[in-house]
């Protein structure tokens, strides 16, 4: 009974926390959006996709064992280092519906804005990126 008390107050308080994180993601958002800052809203943006995992296996959580979960913990951290390292290319719309590509390879450090698809495929090439 007292452990059943406690469990529930402690998803209480993760629940809390979720939404704390999610409320603050959503306010640098908005400031990222006001100054235009493309690379940030890209972070922000995986941040995001870090939080909808989270919520995600949270709410599995419930109906799975100990087992289970320490698979579903393994395999989501295996992602997030695969997705960090791996070359992106995002297109971006900015607030005047001008439409532009940023490419970013963790490895590397490199990042490149481009007018076209096309002209960012080529840097990537260019680069030897992505291989």
């Amino acid at each position: 009974m007292l452990s059943e008390s406690l469990e529930a107050r402690s998803t209480s308080k993760l629940g809390e926390h979720h939404a704390n994180l999610v409320k603050n993601l959503k306010y640098r958002v908005t400031k990222a959006q006001a100054c235009h800052d493309q690379q940030l809203l890209a972070l922000l943006a995986y941040e995001q996709a870090q939080l909808e995992d989270q919520e995600n296996q949270e709410n599995q959580k419930e109906g799975s064992s100990d087992s289970d979960q320490q698979k579903a913990i393994w395999t989501q951290l295996k992602q997030a280092l695969t997705k960090r390292s791996q070359l992106s290319v995002e297109r971006i719309v900015d607030a005047k519906g001008n439409v532009w590509w940023h490419v970013q390879d963790p490895r590397s450090g490199k990042t490149f804005n481009a007018e076209s698809l096309n002209v960012a495929m080529h840097w990537i090439e260019e680069n030897h990126l992505g291989q």
